[in-house]
């Protein structure tokens, strides 16, 4: 694998799954724990993350209709789950002795400070690692879009996806067995093709502020500091 350039400030969007024992498919404390091992590795290492988080092992939007449950509702529910994430993890971290600060985007002052881009930019310099739960703090936003709209902000060098993939594809590879694995693309293509494994609003975001983003599968092994080391793994948009 060759390397891209040095990374140092990141953006991590890791799905609710990565806290799913993947065995008993189950809520697992010890997922929490390896995750906050990887992070301290990493931060050891020079490097500084800022996190947002998923909250599908707690409850998934797009399961709302099947349940009859209004899509605001659903959409707030899933922000509470990003938000018993990062209090698992926030834990876990701390009890490591990582320099972290939780920022969420919906107000809950006794349990996080509400997030504001510039204190959040200020934190970023002084911790190691940042967790951003809550999303964009507005139903019908997906985290991937928080995930952009924090890049941007925080004016990282990269967005890296984990999610459950090992790419992109020019079509879904669990249905379609000649489905094409796609190792670079432009902004511009991937959403002329209306590809699936990131928002469309959020790539656009990512176009507008020039931020490459990297998809990944954080279940193979060791991706997640492959990934971060700037390894090219998995599949990147960007502008070239």
């Amino acid at each position: 694998m060759q390397k891209q350039k040095a990374l140092r400030r990141i953006l991590l969007k890791v799905s609710g799954e990565a806290f799913v024992d993947q065995e008993k498919k189950s809520f697992s404390v010890k997922s929490y724990d390896h995750f906050a091992s990887l992070l301290k590795e990493l931060v050891d290492e020079g490097k500084k993350i800022a996190l947002v988080l998923g909250g599908g092992n707690v409850f998934r939007g797009i399961n709302a209709q099947k349940e009859n449950i209004d899509r605001v509702l659903a959409d707030q529910i899933g922000m509470v789950g990003t938000m018993i994430n990062a209090l698992f993890l926030l834990d876990r971290l701390q009890k490591l002795g990582v320099k972290v600060k939780a920022l969420s985007a919906i107000g809950i002052e006794k349990i996080f400070e509400t997030y504001q881009p510039f204190q959040a930019k200020e934190y970023f310099e002084k911790n190691d690692l940042l967790l951003l739960p809550g999303g964009t703090g507005n139903p019908y936003f997906s985290t991937d879009s928080a995930a952009a709209l924090r890049a941007l902000e925080l004016q990282v060098d990269i967005l890296l996806k984990a999610t459950k993939v090992d790419g992109i594809y020019d079509k879904d590879p669990k249905i379609d067995k000649d489905a094409k694995k796609i190792e670079s693309i432009s902004y511009r293509e991937y959403l002329s093709r209306e590809l699936k494994v990131m928002d469309l609003s959020a790539v656009a975001l990512c176009q507008e502020g020039n931020v490459p983003v990297r998809i990944f599968d954080f279940f193979q092994k060791d991706s997640l500091q492959l990934a971060i080391k700037g390894e090219k793994i998995g599949s990147l948009i960007s502008g070239e």
